[in-house]
């Protein structure tokens, strides 16, 4: 997560149907002060994963071990884009082409440049200091490498409990599950009849069950769209709003709260996996990922909501300032891992120094943002182009 912010992009066509929706309240779908919120959250979120993947052995002797907040935060990020698929499809991406132009654009814009980083750092890592990282990839899959980049590209790494990374930007795997999601949604939401249930039976074929096992948590995003949109309605009686309320307080309070010295998320965890029946291999698809999405939705629910009582202005400096940090999020998701391999290969910074590791996260943090200024470029240019063929392909008649 991803990931959000998107823009529209695509020629518009008179020979492509829309699903009927349920009428949008007649409120801003996303003010000003929930689109800041958005964007702290996916920045935040990111962060986190930044943060875990730093305090693992190969780059940390002094920090506790914090994989469980980065492996907890890619469940919000998949609640986040169910989310903002839903908002943009209910606003300004209406159309079947402009919607998969859109999301090809945003994907391949940061994807492209991340394997591209990946293959030049890691090269020098593997010259410049080749027992570290075989360290960290063991057994080193340079010989797999042009199958592993076409995987990648196709977002087929992760279907039926394969595991093909991509050298060492290990959070590529998030995208095996999210861009299916992205696209069952499109063939769902746009397309018709027979066209309709193939599409979504040779996505889910190629896929396979550990993918579809967490489809439900990038779903709820799209509950939690439509949620608050019924909280916010002017119709929606106050007793119904307070009932939403307080199922949300009482889900983190389940998560969080230890009965019997066990909390409700260690249990939601240990729920038996339904992938144990198919006997297939689990892989990334664990029950603490439920654990983890239950409480970003009912989280990010009493958020939204309480954002309602807060009117900010558009367009100021901090606003702009925030969205602009917030724009590298993606960017920083895909190629802080690579980085931190290469910071950690050439001893840029200290494993047992909390300062050097602190500087160094800024430094990959202030990176990122600055490359996000190119890469929304790249963006615009690839819908562009994507759309302009889309159009040439089906003039409007």
């Amino acid at each position: 997560m991803k990931p959000l912010q998107d823009s529209g992009g695509g020629q518009p066509t008179p020979t492509v149907s829309v699903p009927r929706q349920a009428s949008v309240p007649s409120t801003d779908p996303l003010p000003e002060t929930a689109s800041l919120l958005l964007d702290i959250l996916r920045f935040g979120l990111c962060l986190l994963v930044l943060l875990g993947h730093i305090s693992e052995g190969w780059f940390n002797t002094n920090w506790p071990n914090m994989m469980m907040l980065a492996n907890g935060a890619v469940p919000g990020f998949f609640v986040l884009s169910g989310f903002v698929i839903r908002y943009v499809t209910r606003t300004r991406e209406r159309q079947g082409r402009r919607y998969f132009a859109s999301r090809a654009s945003r994907i391949y814009s940061v994807v492209l440049p991340a394997i591209v980083l990946t293959v030049v750092l890691d090269s020098i890592v593997l010259h410049v200091n080749p027992v570290f990282y075989r360290y960290i990839l063991l057994p080193t899959p340079w010989s797999q490498l042009p199958p592993r980049i076409l995987v990648n590209l196709l977002f087929l790494s992760q279907s039926w409990g394969h595991a093909a990374l991509m050298l060492s930007d290990t959070p590529l795997w998030s995208l095996g599950y999210e861009v299916p999601y992205y696209i069952l949604f499109g063939i769902a939401t746009f397309s018709r009849g027979p066209a309709r249930l193939v599409g979504l039976l040779i996505v889910a074929a190629l896929t396979g069950p550990q993918v579809l096992l967490l489809l439900p948590i990038w779903v709820s995003g799209i509950w939690l769209y439509d949620l608050w949109q019924w909280f916010r309605a002017p119709h929606t009686a106050f007793s119904k709003r307070l009932a939403l309320l307080t199922a949300a307080a009482a889900a983190l309070l389940f998560l969080w709260l230890p009965v019997s010295s066990t909390t409700g998320f260690a249990r939601v965890s240990r729920v038996p996996n339904p992938l144990l029946l198919l006997h297939q291999p689990i892989v990334r698809a664990t029950m603490f990922e439920y654990s983890a999405g239950l409480l970003s939705f009912a989280a990010m629910l009493l958020a939204l909501c309480a954002s309602d009582l807060v009117q900010l202005p558009k367009k100021t400096k901090a606003a702009r300032a925030v969205r602009f940090v917030a724009e590298s999020t993606f960017t920083l998701y895909l190629f802080h891992f690579p980085m931190l391999v290469f910071a950690a290969a050439l001893h840029l910074f200290s494993s047992n120094s909390s300062v050097g590791k602190l500087l160094t996260m800024l430094a990959i943090v202030a990176v990122c943002v600055a490359a996000s200024v190119p890469i929304e470029r790249f963006k615009r240019w690839l819908r562009d182009r994507i759309s302009l063929r889309n159009a040439t392909s089906h003039p409007a008649k």
